[in-house]
């Protein structure tokens, strides 16, 4: 007894759907760029390549700001802990002094 199924495509073919779909988008993309792109071919090749070294620069610019902006935000939250800390010791010397004046004024 055979069993349909509901699936319009066999497994096979639903995985290679993607594929061909993909490639048939490449090639109209090639075909487009040939249309837009009023130089050779070997000149299209050479401002690809161009152009993807410039988004490789780019990217790594990028990755550089985004370091730099986390170090920088570091910094200022480690200089925010230091004048914390530098207000605690202050009022701490400030208690310390209130103390003191305390215990000669009790002794006296």
């Amino acid at each position: 007894m055979k069993v349909f199924s509901s699936a319009p495509f066999s497994h096979a073919e639903s995985h290679a759907a993607p594929q061909k779909a993909k490639a048939r988008t490449s090639h109209m993309q090639g075909n487009l760029h040939m249309w837009l792109w009023p130089g050779t071919p070997a000149e299209l090749e050479e401002a690809q390549k161009e152009l993807s070294l410039w988004e490789e620069k780019g990217t790594h610019y990028f990755k550089e700001e985004a370091c730099l902006y986390c170090a920088r935000l570091e910094g200022e939250k480690m200089e925010k802990d230091f004048y914390s800390l530098e207000k605690r010791v202050k009022n701490l010397r400030l208690e310390h002094r209130r103390l003191l004046s305390l215990i000669v004024s009790r002794r006296g």
